[in-house]
């Protein structure tokens, strides 16, 4: 269930990115999210580590924060959860310089959150639920991240 919300959540932001990306790029991120899909996690890691090695890092990319969530998204589901932190730790960066307000940071921050509750590491998640739901006015999934992270 968890994993569901988190993958509607980044096709959501993707979808809506895409609509302004070049026919190559759109290209191999669409193969990707159709392995992502699939659960084909390997496929989908190589697609979007395409994008990101190919894209700009200087703030021009449209696309470049849809790789690295995607990215992240898929070794999450595989349980590669320090290599999806590094994917939501690049993007934040990224993203905080060159595009504070960006839905990206709130993305990254919520599913950074979820990667840190599966490495039971709760305190760093309910920091980065924290973040996310101060940074978005749709706070719904981060504050429902951070319910199923605090002790009961």
């Amino acid at each position: 269930m968890i994993a569901r919300v988190g993958l509607l959540a980044v096709l959501a932001v993707v979808t809506l990115a895409l609509s302004g990306c070049g026919a190559d790029t759109f290209n191999v991120l669409e193969e990707g999210l159709q392995a992502l899909r699939e659960t084909n996690f390997e496929k989908a890691i190589a697609k979007f580590g395409q994008v990101i090695r190919h894209e700009p890092k200087d703030g021009s990319s449209t696309w470049l924060g849809d790789a690295y969530l995607c990215r992240g998204l898929a070794y999450a589901r595989q349980g590669q959860y320090h290599q999806a932190i590094r994917d939501y730790d690049e993007l934040i960066q990224l993203e905080g310089e060159h595009h504070p307000k960006s839905l990206y940071l709130v993305a990254a921050h919520n599913n950074r959150g979820w990667a840190y509750a599966g490495l039971r590491q709760y305190a760093l998640a309910i920091r980065d639920y924290t973040i996310a739901i101060d940074k978005t006015v749709a706070r719904e999934v981060p504050r429902w991240a951070l319910a199923i992270a605090l002790p009961s």
